[in-house]
């Protein structure tokens, strides 16, 4: 993943950097006779396994647009690479059996139009399941036809758990897989009653043939010849007495594949593995247990910001991820790195066995951030129009684990009052919010305008404030800075400016994004960023939230009509205290009953509250006392 720099100065050449085309790679040609000689012979000895010399060439290429690089360096070899896993005939015939599992479960939702018929197995994702999944069990409370939604979510737990299951055998091994498929029918039990036992039954006879014929996963067999072979050619350069250390990732939340990758290495010459329960290894853990072992085995959420990366010779992925913060991390720090890629089969027609292998993973360091605080998702505040787009909440809830709780101001606040009143699109926290603008509303005149207001009046909410500047391909295909949107970006910049440096305790940060998928990765980074930066929560506290109701009560909708209020400050304050007792509080008593809230806001709403411009702001306070 890229992470897109934010940066305020020069905003326009900072958006333009995102179209401008990848660096092309340095051509084959340009390698040294004996470079070539060895990239071949390293092709023509793998079968199931083919490695990739382009990572290599791509580094280059990139090393050498480097100005502050000595140039004796550009053609230093690359000490990162992909490993191309190829899945053979057993595994192909397990997806084989799994596609007849799921293929009627599709073919059932796409009758009652649930998914569209333009849907595949092989386009079918576990996030895209996951996220069909959390709609509908939003929906379960308000439908009336109960038996009518149990059919539907007992189909979406199946889908779910079949092309998950499908997806664990492709990029992680059998046992993992069947471990799933287990556990989501013994989560499940009396909605799925039965529906998925002759399938489990059927991959568990699978294993145990495989198991008997000593069959393993490509994977397993992938990593236990690179580590082999790194090890062997580490020892021969550096002599008996080095003691190289390699570290293994696994991505996914796995500990049983944790042990199969370790016993799995435990037959290389020289390896000693080890795993941990911990969960964070931070240096001294590691320390001690590279005392005893040579090879770490741990999960990506175990791995936390003080983890020592130095003491490590070799970092293997065991899963690839498009923009993986690990392979920046090596590239960094010199450590050789190596990354394990399941690609198409070259043989076999099955749409789904194609589909599945050529599903690429995309995750996120975000990701596993989320893991750690137990896989629960993470609950922000979202406006109307964030949730109207199907695109970004998707992205934010299957793929960045957000969910998101819908507040419709336009039906909470009185008419008269809406003119005066601002809100963020995202609530992060008591301090934070997000603000989404796409760049094509900037191509006429007279539009910076309402967004420079917006962004001031948020200054009474928030110490800071995200400017989302994006494009929306899907909705616009045409030139994103076209009309006067150059010159709206810079009187917007001109305008902003005020708040670039933090000043009265409110601050503005602007990012661009080129699409809604940069916007979902952003606003994890924001999300992210904001836990690790918050002085008045512990980080059990802020990621669980238990305050925040997806309903909105009565007492909330009048704290919103108080302008340096948003949701999430509103939810706080009344489980602190009641209504008619906050709005009564002196200031002193309002900060020592809402410590979290900053200062400013609550001297705001009790100078309003005092002065009694509660009739102004139209609360009408009387009939509220009734019902309290």
């Amino acid at each position: 993943m890229e992470k897109v720099k934010v940066k305020i100065v020069n905003p326009l050449d900072e958006f333009l950097m995102l179209r401008i085309a990848p660096v092309k790679r340095e051509a084959a040609g340009n390698l040294s006779p004996k470079k070539q000689s060895k990239i071949t012979k390293r092709v023509a000895k793998t079968t199931e396994v083919k490695s990739l010399p382009s990572t290599k060439q791509e580094s280059k290429s990139k090393e050498s647009k480097e100005p502050i690089v000595p140039e004796k360096n550009t053609a230093k070899k690359s000490k990162s690479k992909q490993q191309e896993v190829t899945l053979t005939e057993p595994f192909l015939d397990i997806l084989g059996k799994v596609e007849m599992s799921a293929q009627p479960v599709l073919n059932q939702l796409r009758k009652i139009g649930i998914i569209s018929a333009s849907y595949s197995l092989s386009s079918l994702t576990p996030d895209i399941t996951r996220f069909l999944l959390k709609q509908h069990e939003k929906m379960q409370d308000a439908s009336k036809d109960k038996d009518e939604m149990e059919m539907k979510l007992r189909c979406l737990l199946q889908l779910h758990a079949l092309i998950t299951t499908a997806d664990l055998i492709t990029h992680c091994d059998l046992t993992t897989a069947i471990l799933h498929l287990s556990a989501v029918q013994d989560k499940y039990c009396d909605i799925l009653q039965g529906c998925m036992d002759n399938i489990r039954q059927s991959l568990y006879k699978k294993q145990c043939i495989l198991h008997k014929e000593k069959v393993m996963h490509p994977k397993l067999l992938a990593i236990i010849r690179q580590i082999s072979d790194w090890y062997k050619r580490k020892i021969n350069k550096d002599g008996g007495d080095n003691d190289p250390k390699i570290l293994v990732i696994i991505r996914r939340e796995a500990r049983k594949l944790v042990e199969v990758v370790a016993e799995s290495l435990a037959i290389v010459q020289g390896i000693t593995t080890a795993t941990s329960e911990s969960s964070q290894m931070m240096y001294d853990a590691v320390s001690k247990q590279l005392d005893t072992c040579n090879c770490l085995i741990l999960l990506a959420t175990q791995i936390g910001q003080d983890f020592p990366w130095a003491l490590f010779s070799l970092v293997v992925e065991y899963e690839y991820i498009q923009g993986s913060a690990w392979l920046e991390l090596c590239q960094r720090q010199n450590i050789r790195h190596i990354a394990l890629k399941t690609i198409p089969a070259t043989g076999g027609t099955a749409d789904m066995k194609k589909g599945w292998q050529s599903g690429i993973l995309e995750g996120t360091e975000e990701d596993t951030s989320t893991q750690s605080q137990g896989g629960k998702a993470l609950k922000l505040i979202a406006s109307a129009d964030v949730i109207l787009c199907s695109q970004l909440l998707q992205l934010l809830e299957s793929k960045h684990d957000i969910m998101l709780l819908e507040r419709n101001y336009s039906k909470m606040i009185s008419d008269s009052s809406s003119n005066k009143l601002y809100f963020a699109d995202l609530i992060v926290d008591e301090q934070s919010g997000i603000v989404l603008q796409e760049l094509h509303q900037l191509s006429e005149a007279h539009t910076v305008e309402p967004v420079v207001n917006r962004m001031t009046k948020l200054s009474l909410q928030y110490s800071v404030c995200w400017l989302i500047l994006y494009t929306n391909k899907g909705k616009h295909t045409g030139y994103p800075l076209g009309g006067q949107t150059v010159n709206n970006l810079a009187r917007l910049q001109a305008a902003l400016t005020q708040f670039s440096i933090k000043n009265d305790g409110y601050e503005v940060k602007v990012l661009f994004a080129d699409g809604l998928s940069e916007v979902a990765q952003l606003i994890r980074q924001i999300v992210d960023n904001a836990a690790k930066t918050t002085r008045n929560w512990n980080q059990t506290d802020w990621h669980t939230r238990s305050w925040l109701t997806n309903t909105v009560s009565k007492h909330e909708k009048v704290l919103l009509q108080f302008p340096c209020l948003n949701a999430y400050s509103a939810q706080i304050m009344l489980t602190a205290a009641p209504l008619k007792k906050l709005l009564t509080m002196s200031l002193p008593e309002l900060i020592s009953t809402c410590p979290w809230i900053q200062h400013k806001t609550l001297k705001i709403m009790q100078v309003i509250a005092t002065n009694n411009i509660c009739k102004v702001l139209h609360l009408d306070i009387t009939s509220l006392n009734q019902n309290m």
